[in-house]
């Protein structure tokens, strides 16, 4: 699938579209030409490496776009892990590095990330980095939270 892949992107360098990867691996005769078994499983599915499908998908300016996502919330929490608070995110900020690092890695291996499943909980992760940073910035810093006052003591 990696070679239907490299075909793909050799001759398509701006990509093929967004979801047509199948499609044009199939009708172009790309899995054909790369030696893909010709059964409903293989060739339903695309190749299993997210970073060649991006790239066969939305060209090199797509892969960049998706590199940039990827190391920027990286480079974030490995800024952030330097950082000490007194609050929880001492404990949040390396469980989500290792998150974006697990991900990122793991993805070179499945098409998993297709799945918006993985997107809500790689979505998840990155909201809450870049939520700590900016609690982290903000000048004003929130009073805890009041106790509710008791219906017995209030004028009424």
């Amino acid at each position: 699938m990696k070679d239907a892949a490299r075909m793909i992107i050799a001759d398509h360098p701006f990509g093929v579209g967004a979801n047509q990867y199948v499609v044009v691996a199939n009708t172009g005769g790309y899995s054909q030409r790369a030696g893909v078994a010709w059964n409903y499983t293989s060739r339903s599915a695309p190749v299993h490496d997210t970073y060649y499908l991006v790239t066969a998908e939305l060209g090199f300016i797509g892969l960049i776009g998706f590199l940039g996502t990827i190391v920027g919330l990286i480079s974030l929490a490995w800024r952030m892990l330097k950082q000490r608070s007194e609050d929880e995110s001492n404990e949040l900020v390396p469980g989500l590095l290792a998150t974006m690092l697990v991900a990122s890695v793991h993805v070179s291996y499945e098409w998993v990330f297709m799945h918006f499943v993985l997107h809500y909980m790689f979505a998840v992760g990155a909201g809450m980095l870049v939520g700590i940073r900016a609690r982290h910035r903000s000048p004003v810093r929130l009073a805890p939270a009041l106790m509710p006052i008791p219906a017995h003591s209030r004028a009424g």
